[in-house]
This record gives structure tokens, sequence and C-alpha cells, in this order.
């Protein structure tokens, strides 16, 4: 229990105190190994698709479970899934230095990763919300009424190449990994169900300041809910109880808010697919360093840019 409330929360804060200090030069430093990090990370995913093999299989209640999704350097795939959507939707907003074939080549990088990893709520969501920040980026440069001939030929050639590589990628079968998601989902979207008959079998009495283990994990196996409970606030609740969930709730709302206040704006579509995502599993509920990667990612990648530094006035001759 002391080790996932260290991780888990105590992380986050213990690095947000760190990285505020850092001077301008260092966060650039840290930036590139970032994109290096994830660089490699999505290789290795997209690899291990191609062949068919994990290098770093993730265990489940001490067995290695047969899962074609790739893991990769972040382990469980659902923790890739989130961090790739998390990353690409922060150089999709606007996030961090990379620029022009740079930018470009690393997001259809993290996007073909993002399939690998085989996450449903990830892809869905990283999918609208790239969507609606291509048709906002449309929409503001028609508003300007002068719109560039080159980024008009280049979208003309790039709109029938886009659709011939996805034509091929579906021949292939590149998708296979989230469509056999959403086919067989080895009783995941039933267990969303279950959870909340869970809640009702439990004395509302003990649900305020946490039943006994005992109970919930009796309770949990009848109803089937042997691969967990997949939702961080529900999953809190059974084992920690009401109180206890909304003092770690306002704790995490208050620690985001003031992480809130060091970044830029464009830190919102990253922040909300985010939220979104941990909802849909275990996430915080349980040991992860899923919310200290996260604030790294937004406090580097969104960091406020440095103000331009004006020459210095030319001295007068006396």
């Amino acid at each position: 229990m002391l080790s996932t409330t260290i991780d888990t929360y105590i992380l986050p804060a213990l690095l947000m105190v760190f990285l505020v200090d850092f001077n301008e030069p260092t966060l650039r430093r840290l930036e590139t190994t970032i994109h290096l990090i994830m660089a490699v990370n999505a290789l290795l995913g997209l690899f291990e698709l191609a062949i068919g093999q994990r290098f770093f299989p993730y265990r489940f209640d001490g067995d290695v479970g047969y899962d074609t999704r790739s893991t990769a350097l972040q382990g469980h795939p659902l923790v890739n899934a989130i961090m790739t959507g998390t990353y690409l939707l922060s150089l999709a907003a606007g996030g961090g230095r990379l620029r022009g074939i740079l930018l470009l080549g690393a997001i259809l990088l993290q996007c073909g990763a993002l399939v690998a990893f085989g996450g449903r709520t990830a892809f869905v969501v990283a999918t609208l919300l790239l969507a609606i920040l291509f048709l906002w980026r449309i929409h503001c440069t028609a508003s300007r009424r002068t719109v560039p001939l080159l980024a008009v030929a280049g979208f003309a050639f790039a709109v029938p190449l886009g659709l011939v590589a996805l034509g091929i990628l579906i021949e292939r079968d590149f998708f296979e990994p989230i469509i056999s998601r959403f086919l067989y989902d080895s009783g995941s979207a039933q267990t969303r169900v279950l959870m909340f008959d869970l809640l009702a079998q439990i004395p509302a009495g003990q649900l305020l300041m946490g039943p006994e283990p005992s109970l919930v994990e009796s309770i949990r196996r009848m109803q089937g809910l042997g691969s967990g409970i997949e939702n961080p606030v529900i999953r809190l609740i059974v084992y920690q109880g009401i109180v206890a969930t909304a003092v770690i709730l306002f704790g995490l709302c208050a620690f985001l808010i003031d992480a809130l206040r060091r970044v830029e704006a464009s830190v919102t579509v990253p922040l909300i697919f985010f939220l979104i995502v941990i909802l849909s599993f275990e996430s915080i509920s349980s040991k992860t360093t899923l919310v200290a990667k996260a604030a790294v990612l937004f406090l580097v990648l969104h960091r406020p840019r440095p103000p331009l530094t004006s020459r210095s006035a030319p001295k007068r001759r006396s």
C-alpha cells in the first residue's frame, strides 16, 4: 500500500517540484530525451507487431498471459496506449519544439504505434480528438482568407497518398490488434457493467470507510470480476472507502490545477484524452507511474515559451 501511494500520487508531486526549477537548456535536453524514448517505444511496438513476439511480456497473477498486443518499453499494452496517445495529442496540439517533417514523422509513427498497442478506448478517443484538431486547424486557416499555395498543393497530394497507404495497411491486416479487441474483449465490456453490482452488494456503512478486503474479494470472484475492476473510482471506493477516495481525488485535482497553471493552453487536448482514458481501467487506483509520466509530458512539452530577448540598443557616441 505504501509503495502504491508513493508511485501513484507522491512521485508526480516530487517531479513537478524538480521540473519547475529547471532552466530552459535543461528542459530542451529533457524534451529531446522524451522524443527519443517515445520514438524507440513506438518502433519497438511496431516491430513486435510485425514479428508476433513480445520482448518484455507482462505478468498477471504470476502468469504470462497470451496477448497479441505489443508491450514495448512501457510494459502493459494499456499503459503504452495511454502514454502514446497523450504524447501524440501533445504533438498535434502544438506542444514541444518539433516542427516540419520531424513533427509529421513523429505523429505518424505514434499513430501506428497506437494501433499496435491495441487500446480500444485510447484509439477511439485519440482519433476523435485528432479529427477535431484537424478540422479546427482547417477552420483557422480558411478564416485567414489567405491560404498558402504550397499548403494547398501539399494537401492535394497528401489526401490520395494517405488513402492509398490506408488501403494497403487494411489489406495487410495492420489494424487487426484494434479490430480483435472490439470483437473479442475477453469480458472487459461486461466487467464495466458488473462492477456496479459489486457496489450494490456491499453494505453502505462499510463503503464509507472501506469494507473488509476478504468480503470484497469474495463478492468480486462471485461476480466474475477476477480480471479486475475497470474503473479507478469504483475500485478505490470498493477497497479504500468513500472518504479515502474523496481525499485522493481532491488531492489529484489540486495537483492537476496547480500543474495547469505552469503550462500553455495547448495542454488541454492531451489532458482531456488522459482523463478520459484513465477512467476506462484500474489506472490510478493501483500502483502505477501513469500520473508521473503524464506530468513530465505536460510540464516539458507544454512549458511556456521563453521570452524573446531584445537586442541591446546601440550605445550613443559621446
